[in-house]
């Protein structure tokens, strides 16, 4: 349901290692902003991601997110969260 956005945050991740070794680390407000603002950025100017094809699938896969019931939720950011630890580790390769 909710393939897409993880494919983006691993492309994300992917194209930008040195996040992935702030991932777990606590974080201030603004940190998290300027985190936010830099993946909007990126998801806006970076071929395929700025298709409005794929920002519309992108829109509305995160409209099914944010109206998802807690345990759906749940298994998206797992699985998110599992993807980008598979990317630390070589384990995607």
């Amino acid at each position: 349901m909710f393939e897409t956005l993880i494919t983006y945050a691993v492309a994300y991740y992917r194209a930008h290692p040195d996040v992935l070794e702030r991932y777990r680390a606590f974080k201030t407000h603004e940190e998290f902003v300027d985190e936010a603002y830099q993946f909007t950025t990126w998801s806006l100017t970076t071929p395929p991601w700025n298709s409005p094809e794929m920002q519309q699938r992108l829109d509305d896969e995160s409209q099914r997110l944010y109206h998802a019931p807690t345990t759906t939720k749940a298994r998206f950011f797992a699985a998110k969260n599992a993807a980008i630890v598979q990317l630390e580790y070589g384990e995607h390769e």
